[in-house]
């Protein structure tokens, strides 16, 4: 079994983090860099929270996280 968790959909709410009963995900923040441009002459780094997996072989396939992300970012392959 994996978990795919899809970045560009995950908003990093950790929902799936407080619902998973083998603390399988982690919160983190991804740096997004906006490249400058003649509006704003300084690169701006933004640290986005994202959720990762750091535990998969703790994982029981519950299906708690893949039912309750709001986004649908989270995939249980089989």
């Amino acid at each position: 079994m994996q978990i795919e968790i899809n970045e560009k959909w995950c908003k990093g709410c950790g929902i799936c983090q407080g619902l998973c009963p083998c603390k399988v995900f982690k919160l983190t923040h991804k740096p997004n860099v906006h490249v400058k441009d003649d509006e704003h002459p300084y690169r701006k780094i933004q640290y986005l929270p994202i959720v990762f997996v750091e535990n998969p072989d703790a994982c029981v396939d519950c299906g708690m996280c893949e039912s309750h992300c709001p986004e649908f970012a989270i995939r249980l392959v089989r």
